[in-house]
């Protein structure tokens, strides 16, 4: 709404028309003695302004986290402490927590925040093979919501051996984007070999013993944050992240064009695609913009 992007965008463009003014006066006004531009410097020029947009496209995935938020879908056997952990990472007592294995039995979900993200937090039936119709629908829906999961928090109890029930799990998970939890780590550790193979982030959701980690360790699967320059220009939509990529595919047809040695004129068009691309985020550019750089530029009709 405050035009950050298109600010952000309005001296790339400016950039590009200069240079497509350039050739295009090297091309229209040979009689006026117009030099014809030096085609190495021309993609010199072309790659550094690719170089900016492919700054911008790349807050594009930080953008649409801002924008939409992460899923975090907790998973795990039975009795591992699952809704624990919830309840420490929505700083409330949102899911019953006993001792009792099975407890958990439908998806109870709840949002938070993680350095101005937006998170959206599952947790999940405890999977098992289940002992009655009501848990096993709520495995069946347990593991449709990790399938749909940006993040998956794989949960075991880090004070016993890795059991065939996680392995169950583990087979479940193991292609998806995952951390591993090592949860109850204020009790006697297992140090089970097969799961210390998995790297596991030791926490105890009864103490806070670890969270700050496990906190960190999701902030960095997030990915990086955009430098101070693009923070306020971030591209948060579809369309806005479609007309950047155009545009960077296009100049790189022109600095390829430049550097064979094709005809200006048709490097021209790679150009003038790209502007068209910038132009749905920014606005029109008109061919008296295009005359205007030429004209100020250049000593013509004298």
């Amino acid at each position: 709404m405050s035009g950050s992007v298109s600010r952000r965008l309005s001296p790339v463009k400016q950039q590009l028309i200069k240079l497509i003014a350039h050739l295009e006066a090297g091309i229209d006004f040979a009689e006026d003695d117009v030099e014809l531009p030096d085609s190495t410097k021309i993609a010199n020029e072309v790659r550094d302004v690719k170089d900016t947009l492919e700054a911008l496209q790349r807050t594009y995935s930080y953008g649409r986290l801002l924008k939409l938020g992460i899923r975090i879908v907790i998973v795990g056997k039975p009795n591992v402490g699952k809704s624990s952990l919830f309840n420490c990472l929505v700083n409330s007592d949102r899911a019953i927590v006993t001792d009792i294995p099975g407890t958990t039995r439908d998806i109870i979900s709840e949002g938070t925040s993680l350095d101005g993200i937006p998170l959206n937090i599952f947790d999940t039936a405890g999977v098992r093979e289940a002992l009655d119709r009501v848990e096993q629908i709520g495995v069946s829906r347990a593991l449709e919501t990790a399938a749909e999961a940006d993040l998956i928090l794989f949960v075991v109890d880090g004070s016993a051996t890795f059991e065939q029930e996680d392995q169950n799990v583990w087979e479940r998970v193991r292609q998806l984007p995952h951390l591993v939890v090592a949860n109850k780590a204020d009790l006697a550790q297992a140090h089970d070999p097969e799961l210390e193979k998995m790297r596991p982030i030791r926490l105890s959701a009864r103490t806070g013993e670890g969270l700050d980690e496990l906190r960190r360790t999701i902030r960095n699967s997030l990915g990086e944050i955009p430098s101070e320059d693009l923070a306020e220009s971030i591209l948060t939509t579809a369309r806005q992240h479609e007309a950047v990529v155009r545009a960077i595919t296009q100049l790189e047809g022109g600095e390829a064009a430049l550097n064979e040695g094709v005809p200006h004129e048709m490097v021209l068009l790679d150009l003038y695609q790209a502007l068209v691309s910038l132009n749905e985020l920014t606005g029109e550019t008109t061919t008296e913009d295009i005359l205007g750089q030429i004209f100020s530029t250049f000593c013509i009709g004298k």
